[in-house]
């Protein structure tokens, strides 16, 4: 009778350590799965990088072949923007070169362009007030819809990144973010809808409506029709929050990595989705989750602006 007793007690303990770990171990096997992707994408980091610095190379190469500032222009633009997210002291060098050829052409349209770009590293580099007082020097009215494109996505970066300094102060966050969702409906009002800009800024709208269902449509949509890295690790990025308002974290940690990995295949150095992977995956792989922290560092100071390191 008394061995009875002992067993059902080992038995009810059983059950009872069953029942609290195994929601536990269902969300790490499903996540493991895009976690060992996660690594194997990692290992090619050096691939990646190899040939994005071939890429760079090969638009300089070809600057020096044109005469033209119209040509040099361009391709200076397309340079700084291999950079943007590379490397920040050199898309800083390309955005002023862009500046100075812009001017040369004394063109509006293209004095404008360079402006924003200036103004947009300036902001990922934690310079916002460079970038405000850039910004206040342009007047896109009378301008092309493409240049309004760029000028509204320029100042919706600078007020978000703006807020972001504001957590503690929710009046002042709330302001920033009230001129974010003015530019996002500028936006929208002038982009192709379904392009990318489309999808980017029709779920930073769902988002700032607590339409998190709206913002995983979106997000499943536009990566399907995305052939840009960069942008697809925008979209999980933004499914993966929404999926965390939702308080569905195992969904919300495979977003993350499917983010992490186009930001690897990208070469995306600035801050990136393997920091949320590492502090989402701590709580049952803290060394793995020390593994990516580490990794991520070793992007964020190769992109060398100090702000983002702060961040991280």
């Amino acid at each position: 009778m008394l061995i009875d007793m002992e067993m059902n007690k080992i038995t009810f303990l059983i059950v009872l350590l069953l029942c609290m770990v195994s929601p536990s171990k269902a969300t790490s096997n499903d996540v493991n799965q895009w976690l060992t992707k996660l690594d194997k994408s990692l290992e090619k980091s050096s691939v990646y990088q190899a040939q994005h610095e071939q890429h760079i190379q090969d638009l300089k190469k070809m600057i020096t072949g044109y005469e033209s500032l119209d040509a040099r222009f361009e391709f200076t633009r397309r340079i700084f923007q291999a950079y943007l997210y590379y490397n920040a002291d050199s898309a800083i060098v390309y955005a002023q070169k862009n500046m100075k050829i812009a001017a040369q052409l004394n063109k509006p349209d293209l004095i404008a362009l360079a402006k924003c770009n200036l103004a947009f590293i300036s902001v990922t580099s934690g310079d916002n007030i460079q970038a405000y007082k850039i910004m206040k020097s342009i007047d896109v009215s009378g301008m092309p819809a493409w240049v309004k494109i760029e000028y509204y996505k320029t100042m919706h970066k600078l007020w978000a990144e703006q807020g972001c300094f504001f957590v503690s102060n929710k009046p002042q966050q709330n302001e920033y973010s009230i001129y974010a969702n003015q530019c996002t409906d500028s936006l929208l009002a002038i982009v192709k809808p379904q392009s990318s800009d489309w999808y980017q800024f029709s779920m930073a709208k769902a988002a700032s409506q607590d339409d998190n269902d709206r913002v995983i449509c979106l997000a499943n949509e536009a990566v399907k029709r995305e052939k840009d890295k960069h942008r697809m690790a925008t979209y999980y990025f933004e499914e993966a929050w929404a999926y965390r308002r939702k308080s569905n974290e195992e969904m919300a940690i495979i977003s993350f990595i499917k983010s992490a990995i186009c930001d690897n295949e990208s070469t995306t150095r600035e801050i990136t989705s393997l920091y949320h992977v590492s502090s989402s995956i701590q709580h049952f792989d803290n060394a793995k989750a020390n593994q990516y922290v580490s990794k991520a560092l070793e992007f964020i100071n190769f992109y060398n602006a100090p702000i983002r390191l702060i961040e991280l």
